[in-house]
C-alpha cells in the first residue's frame, strides 16, 4: 500500500508540474503555431516536415498502447498514467496533422504505414532503415503484451513505453537541433521534457 500511495504521489507531481507549465489539462504547451497564418507556409524546413510526419504515427502507437489498457484490472497510478498520456499525446497528434495540412503534405502519406505492424522491424523496435521510428514496437510485441495480465501487463506495458518515449525523445533532439518551425521545436522540447519525466516516474513504478 505505502509503494502504491508513493507512486500515485509522483504521478500527481508530474501531472501538476506539467499542468502547471501550460495552462491545460493535457499538459501539452499551445503550439497550435502554422494553422490559419502565413508563417505556417513559409517557415519551415524538412526536419519540420519529418518531425511532425513520423511523430504522428509514434504517438499513434502509443495510443494504441494506452488503449489496449481498457477493461483490464489495473493499480490507479497505472490508470492515471495512462490517461495522461493519452491526453497529452492526442492533442498533439491533432496538432502536428494540422502543421502537415498547412504545409500540403497528407498527415498519412508520410511514414502512415508505420504503426508497429511490420514484422521487418528489428528486436529494438527500430524500422529498417535509416528513417525508421525509434523505439515502435512490432507487430509481435503488441501481441504478446495484449495476451498479458494483471501485474505482468502492467509491467510488460511500462517497460515498453519506457522504450517508446526513448524514441521519441530522440526524435525531438533532432527537430531541436535541425527544425525551423518554432511552433515544432517548442512541441519538440515539450516532448523531450514530459517524456523524461514520464520514464524516469515509469522506471519508479517498476521498482515498486
Amino acid at each position: 500500500m505505502k509503494n502504491l500511495i508513493r507512486a500515485a504521489s509522483l504521478l500527481t507531481a508530474l501531472v501538476l508540474a506539467l499542468t502547471g507549465c501550460s495552462g491545460d489539462s493535457s499538459g501539452s504547451p499551445d503550439v497550435s503555431g502554422g494553422s490559419g497564418h502565413s508563417e505556417g507556409a513559409v517557415a519551415h524546413d524538412d526536419a519540420d516536415v519529418v518531425f511532425a510526419g513520423e511523430m504522428v504515427p509514434h504517438h499513434e502507437q502509443a495510443l494504441r498502447m494506452v488503449a489496449m489498457t481498457r477493461g483490464r484490472h489495473l493499480s490507479p497510478s497505472f490508470e492515471a498514467l495512462a490517461r495522461h498520456i493519452k491526453a497529452a499525446q492526442t492533442r498533439e497528434v491533432e496538432t502536428m496533422r494540422g502543421w502537415l495540412e498547412d504545409w500540403g503534405r497528407d498527415p498519412d502519406g508520410i511514414t502512415g504505414h508505420m504503426h508497429g505492424d511490420d514484422e521487418s522491424m528489428g528486436g529494438d523496435g527500430m524500422m529498417g532503415g535509416s528513417n525508421g521510428l525509434r523505439g515502435m514496437m512490432t507487430g509481435r510485441d503488441l501481441r504478446q503484451l495484449g495476451a498479458a495480465s494483471g501485474h505482468a501487463f502492467e509491467d510488460m506495458w511500462l517497460r515498453m513505453m519506457i522504450r517508446h518515449h526513448q524514441g521519441a525523445i530522440a526524435m525531438a533532439d533532432v527537430e531541436v537541433a535541425h527544425g525551423q518551425y518554432p511552433a515544432a521545436i517548442d512541441l519538440a522540447q515539450h516532448v523531450e521534457s514530459v517524456q523524461q519525466g514520464e520514464i524516469d516516474l515509469m522506471r519508479k513504478m517498476l521498482a515498486h
